[in-house]
């Protein structure tokens, strides 16, 4: 008998932030073709919006756009 052990999932925020951070790192890859690189940067503007609002405020703090 196999035991299962639950993980617990990521929250949502948790999970646009991963999805995001991946579609950077394939933006950023010049090793991919450009036409893969530019739909990933239609994907991450796509999702942009799904962000925690309370991430966006401490982003845009950390970069000197909100006080």
């Amino acid at each position: 008998m196999h035991v299962i052990k639950a993980m617990p999932l990521p929250a949502s925020a948790q999970a646009v932030e991963d999805a995001l951070d991946a579609l950077a790192a394939v933006m950023a890859d010049l090793s991919l073709p450009l036409d893969v690189r530019k739909r990933a940067g239609q994907a991450h503007r796509l999702m942009h919006p799904c962000r925690d609002p309370v991430t966006v405020r401490r982003m845009e703090r950390e970069q000197g756009l909100r006080e």
